[in-house]
């Protein structure tokens, strides 16, 4: 929502986006594939994200016999993805 309102304001100071300022946002909003001109987005696999916090929950609930416990901690990369769109790109 933050890139939405970045692009108001640089609509209201007379800048044009992309032309003047590129526009990029996290998380994919809808609003985004929406707006005039449409938001470059980093898709941040929320599918996955979703899976590996419950497994990683199910060990911490379920203990040793999951494989894990309260001592089990882990660094995970989730996997991202570019989605160039109007803002940063233009027509």
């Amino acid at each position: 929502m933050e890139a939405l309102g970045a692009q108001r304001t640089a609509l209201a100071r007379g800048l044009r986006v992309p032309q003047d300022v590129a526009l990029a946002e996290f998380g994919e909003i809808e609003d985004g594939r929406c707006s005039t001109p449409t938001l470059t987005t980093v898709s941040p696999g929320k599918g996955e994200t979703v899976r590996v916090a419950v497994e990683m929950l199910e060990r911490q609930i379920h203990g040793p016999r999951y494989g894990g416990g309260r001592a089990d901690l882990r660094e995970v990369t989730a996997r991202h993805e570019l989605l160039v769109r109007e803002s940063t790109a233009g027509r």
